[in-house]
């Protein structure tokens, strides 16, 4: 998805709307006009090399960056979910990874039990989702308690809802 030659220096000046590679000037954006756009889309600016666009959440207090297929982070995330894979069936193709930042409430809380565990790991899991956030790379996370895949997202990462739901044939883990 990356345009050919663009290096991860140009995203650290370029406009914060997807597609647009002027200059930032207004707080990440080349107008106010931009800024408003993607704030109506539920984006932020990047601020990452590696990141192709980042979402706001629905509650305004978490974000989730899609990853560009240049980026080391996806790369490893990538390759840890085809070593992990035990199912009978063949491992599913990756479409895309999100670098999910959790509220700071959840980050915090999170830290508390990896330091009390010792051994924090990544793990997948499966799960629906009502909305077209993780098929389409050009929806925000919604704000519908039915879905198990935002909900997740926006609550507290419980594995409640983890498995079945609407779409969970087109699974995100």
């Amino acid at each position: 998805r990356d345009r050919p030659g663009a290096s991860s220096q140009q995203a650290e000046w370029r406009c914060g709307l997807p597609g647009c590679n002027q200059p930032r000037s207004h707080f990440d954006f080349c107008s106010e006009e931009h800024k408003r756009r993607a704030a109506t889309r539920g984006l932020l600016a990047t601020q990452t090399p590696g990141e192709e666009r980042v979402f706001v959440g629905a509650s305004g207090d978490y974000s989730c960056a899609l990853l560009t297929n240049q980026s080391p982070q996806r790369g490893e995330v990538v390759q840890q979910f085809r070593q992990a894979w035990r199912k009978p069936s063949s491992v599913p193709r990756v479409e895309r990874v999100y670098a999910v930042r959790p509220s700071p409430m959840l980050r915090e809380r999170h830290e508390r039990y990896a330091a009390a565990v010792g051994n924090p790991r990544r793990r997948f899991h499966g799960t629906g989702a009502a909305c077209n956030f993780a098929i389409d790379d050009q929806c925000a996370p919604c704000a519908s308690r039915e879905c198990a895949l935002c909900s997740i997202l926006s609550g507290s990462f419980s594995l409640a809802h983890s498995g079945g739901g609407p779409k969970a044939s087109r699974a995100a883990f």
